[in-house]
């Protein structure tokens, strides 16, 4: 555990002047309000949200494709804290599950937010499950993960 100092604030903001909304969804805040960036400093986080703070710090501005799609993620991730929904036992939508969400965009970032067949960089991007492993959806190990566009998904599907 690590605390927010000055020093990482500056580190994280960036050419602009600024933090972006992904960053400010990772630490916990859902909105910028007057005086946020000082109610951060003395905060603790683990080590891998201080580097995923530095890391999404010029994001917005070196590429901003990937940056919408980490931004999806950051809120999904802040919505469903914020509601409390860890699970899919009560029954919603286990596509909205955390563990899922999260093994989710680990195969989009191995696959570079494209299709493994045609090379597409579409806006819906689907996750092939070559294999069920385990009860849930996010028990099944990556390498039997998939990035596919609607299209080669649909494709696949009726060649099964």
């Amino acid at each position: 555990m690590k605390k927010i100092t000055k020093a990482v604030l500056d580190k994280a903001i960036s050419r602009r002047g600024q933090l972006n909304k992904a960053q400010v969804l990772l630490l916990g805040h859902p909105d910028f309000f007057k005086g946020w960036k000082h109610s951060l400093i003395g905060k603790e986080y683990d080590d891998s949200t201080i580097e995923r703070f530095l890391y999404l710090g010029d994001l917005h501005i070196k590429n901003r494709r990937l940056y919408k799609k980490e931004l999806k993620y950051e809120k999904i991730k802040f919505f469903n804290r914020k509601k409390k929904f860890k699970n899919a036992d009560s029954g919603k939508n286990i596509y909205l599950d955390l563990r899922w969400v999260d093994l989710r965009m680990k195969v989009l970032r191995r696959d570079n937010f494209a299709c493994r067949l045609c090379g597409r960089e579409s806006r819906a991007l689907h996750v092939h499950h070559s294999r069920y492993i385990g009860e849930n959806i996010w028990d099944t190990p990556m390498e039997y993960l998939i990035t596919l566009c609607g299209g080669c998904h649909k494709k696949f599907h009726d060649i099964k």
